[in-house]
């Protein structure tokens, strides 16, 4: 922590998924809190962050003084830096996930990685998350759809912080999975699928404005295992 190179700084940079300016500005506000600072500058030498206390003089000159960690001071810096840190990284990675619910309506890939006592655990690009017995699809368990290894599309169901630790929740029951996952397989343009409905474990309903190839229908039929019907809306 004595010196603060551009190296160090990048490579907490990809540890905790901040960019570089986060990292420094969570250093700066360390040392205001350890040295009682106001405003602090950096500038970079021979590869080094040098920190300067920035503050006016009784003359009201405006001074720099070189900050000079104390040794006595260095597991003190470390250890509310890192904090600030892992402070930063989770709310960043909060943020992501409500920005994920906002404009992409929840919708998320994962991996069912194994079985818990009352659920799957899933590994997503948010780290793991959870699906509940209860939040699957019970015709879809049947058919040993969530087989480890396995990667599917699922809901967003619920988001929040417990011990220092973001909790996923997911659900495989919201309807706008099935669209997706159709989406997918189809070929026509993405507009041109209105919606799809669906009685589990018996039908699969396409609304679309233009046809659908017998292959495709298939194909969706071979995946879930249903029946699947098209209706074509002129309008």
């Amino acid at each position: 922590m004595k010196n603060a190179s551009l190296e160090y700084i990048k490579n907490l940079s990809s540890v905790y998924d901040l960019s570089s300016i986060e990292v420094v500005d969570t250093l700066k506000d360390t040392l205001k809190r350890v040295y009682s600072c106001g405003e602090i500058e950096s500038e970079t030498i021979n590869g080094n962050l040098v920190f300067y206390r920035v503050y006016y003089n009784r003359y009201n000159e405006l001074k720099k003084e070189v900050i000079k960690i104390n040794s006595k001071d260095n597991n003190k810096i470390k250890e509310i830096f890192n904090a600030g840190l892992f402070r930063k990284s989770l709310k960043k990675t909060l943020q992501k996930i409500k920005s994920k619910q906002k404009y992409k309506k929840g919708i998320i890939s994962g991996e069912i990685m194994g079985r818990t006592r009352n659920g799957y655990s899933v590994l997503t690009e948010f780290g793991n998350a959870f699906l509940p017995f209860s939040n699957a699809l019970i015709s879809e368990k049947r058919k040993k759809l969530f087989r480890p290894k396995r990667s599917l599309y699922f809901h967003i169901h619920k988001v929040y912080i417990e011990r220092g630790k973001i909790k996923i929740i997911l659900d495989r029951t919201s309807n706008l999975i099935i669209k997706q996952e159709v989406r997918d397989i189809l070929s026509i343009p993405k507009e041109s699928l209105i919606g799809v409905s669906r009685k589990e474990g018996i039908e699969i309903v396409l609304h679309t404005k233009e046809k659908i190839s017998k292959e495709e229908i298939k194909e969706i039929s071979r995946r879930y295992k249903e029946k699947v019907k098209v209706e074509i809306r002129q309008w």
